[in-house]
């Protein structure tokens, strides 16, 4: 790939000499570090990518190489591939190189690019399911308040009831 791809002046790892990497300030954070390694970034939007990292320019933008898209759903976790990726640096919440010991988290079992996006579509459908309820449920809390008066009466004694009532009057 070449920087003139992307329009815009980027810095490939191949393209310059090592020693050049190194001037910048140490103790300072520095994508040069990165280059050339795996790495997950965690975008804004809560959306996981994880893929070689080849490049970067001056906004931060990202190029990354055979990447995957991670879902996590419960105690499952799925790679979807994507390919070559690019990643505005705005959107760019976390980065860190992936350890490659830790790339598959033995609490969480892999599945297919299928079955997770199966899961997600049952998680998303189960929350809006929930989030209906939630709604119904408040709905009837309102009902239920404006007219508790009449549900108190009904279940007290007469004599009870006779008593509130005159309560009220005054």
């Amino acid at each position: 790939l070449a920087p003139a791809a992307f329009g815009c002046p980027c810095v490939l790892a191949s393209s310059l000499p090592r020693h050049i990497f190194m001037s910048y300030i140490p103790g300072t954070a520095s994508l040069v570090e990165e280059l050339d390694k795996k790495i997950m970034v965690v975008l804004r939007d809560g959306r996981k990518i994880i893929g070689m990292f080849r490049s970067f320019d001056q906004f931060a933008n990202l190029v990354l190489q055979s990447a995957v898209e991670r879902h996590i759903v419960g105690k499952r976790y799925g790679d979807i591939p994507v390919g070559l990726y690019v990643v505005r640096g705005d959107n760019v919440a976390l980065l860190g190189e992936v350890d490659p010991a830790r790339e598959h988290p033995p609490q969480l079992q892999q599945v297919s690019a299928k079955e997770i996006l199966q899961a997600e579509k049952e998680e998303q459908e189960g929350n809006l399911l929930k989030t209906q309820m939630l709604k119904k449920t408040k709905e009837m809390e309102e009902w239920l308040s404006q007219h508790l008066y009449r549900l108190w009466i009904v279940t007290m004694s007469p004599f009870s009831a006779k008593l509130l009532r005159t309560q009220k009057k005054k």
